[in-house]
C-alpha cells in the first residue's frame, strides 16, 4: 500500500484501555518519531491538536489478530470508524509485541520510568514497521 506525494506526514497511534501512544513520520524522510502519550479518553483531541501542526491524512494503528478476547481489537475497530469519518485513511499494523519492544529500546536507550514512555515508543514501533513494509 503506498501513500499519495501530497501526504506530508503519517501519524502512528498505539492504542491502549487506558493510555494511547503517538508516533509521527515524514512522508519524504519515512522515519518514525515518538510524538506524545494521552491517556485514551484525549486521543481524538490530541491527533486534532498534533494534526494542526503535522498535516496527516494518514494514520496507522497497531492491532493484533491474535487478541485472545476481542475486547481491544473491538475498541480499535471503533477508532478506526472515527478516525475514517474524521477524514483519515486508517491501515492497521500488526502489534503483536510493540510493547515489549518498545520497553527495550527504552532499556538500550537508558530511558528513566520506561513505563510512562512506552506507549509512544509502540506508536513509533508500529508506524515504523509499516512504513518499512510499504515502500
Amino acid at each position: 500500500m503506498s501513500i499519495d506525494d501530497k501526504t506530508q506526514y503519517i501519524l502512528g497511534i498505539d492504542w491502549g484501555m487506558k493510555k494511547c501512544g503517538i508516533a509521527i513520520a515524514d512522508n519524504e524522510m519515512r522515519i518514525a518519531t515518538a510524538k506524545e502519550e494521552c491517556g485514551t479518553t484525549t486521543l481524538f483531541k490530541l491527533v486534532g491538536s498534533i494534526n494542526k501542526k503535522y498535516p496527516a491524512s494518514v494514520i496507522v494503528i497497531g492491532s493484533s489478530k491474535l487478541n485472545i478476547n476481542g475486547r481491544n481489537l473491538k475498541h480499535i475497530k471503533k477508532v478506526v470508524e472515527q478516525l475514517t469519518r474524521n477524514g483519515f485513511s486508517v491501515h492497521e499494523e500488526e502489534e503483536m509485541f510493540s510493547t515489549l519492544l518498545a520497553q527495550r529500546n527504552l532499556a538500550e536507550a537508558d530511558k528513566r520510568n520506561i513505563s510512562k514512555n512506552d506507549n509512544a515508543e509502540s506508536a513509533r514501533v508500529i508506524l515504523q514497521s509499516w512504513l518499512d513494509n510499504n515502500k
